[in-house]
């Protein structure tokens, strides 16, 4: 913030569980930026947002420095409103978050390899120079836009993890009866 002379706001969605040890230490944290901060740092850790779709699309970024993400979701609800995602590279966030490059025009958000503070920073400078550059920012935003996973690959994909966890292997259904009658037509043919 102090970087950007405080013409940054960040605007954070998520509760924080404040009986849990963790989650108490967040909601603190969270208050105290809120109070410290109040122009540029928005949070309330008791509910999430009742209009999420709003402040997916009329967020210029979404930030998920998630240490662990084993699938990731959130990114595509920004995705579907076209606005790019700022991750650590973890999980399902690096199988679908791909650093943007001014010069190709390719990739969707902006990713950090290490998980620390100076990494998270670079990320973030990247990420505010292709924003002040508004032909390489709108680029941006429809190569979001056009990430988005279609949620029968999302849902074949969790039922494939799920039936490795338990070492067997997904079989659909659907596809082996078409396989089945694209076999009985060629048969039928010969």
């Amino acid at each position: 913030m102090f970087e950007t002379n405080f013409q940054i706001q960040f605007l954070l969605g998520g509760m924080a569980d404040s009986k849990e040890e963790y989650g108490r230490y967040c909601a603190d944290k969270m208050k105290f930026l809120h109070h410290k901060y109040p122009q540029c740092f928005w949070s309330n850790p008791d509910q999430f947002f009742s209009d999420g779709p709003l402040v997916n699309i009329g967020s210029d970024f979404s930030m998920m420095p998630s240490m662990f993400e084993p699938g990731g979701i959130v990114q595509h609800e920004f995705f579907c409103a076209g606005t790019p995602v700022i991750t650590f590279c973890t999980g399902g966030l690096k199988d679908t978050v791909f650093e943007f490059d001014t010069k190709t025009l390719k990739g969707n958000g902006f990713n950090f390899l290490s998980y620390d503070l100076e990494d998270f920073k670079r990320c973030m400078r990247r990420a505010i120079e292709c924003y002040k550059n508004t032909q390489a920012y709108e680029k941006l935003r429809e190569n979001a836009a056009e990430s988005v996973v279609e949620e029968e690959d999302v849902a074949r994909g969790w039922n494939n993890e799920f039936y490795r966890m338990q070492n067997k292997i997904y079989i659909d259904k659907t596809r082996v009866e078409m396989e089945i009658k694209r076999f009985q037509e060629n048969d039928d043919k010969i």
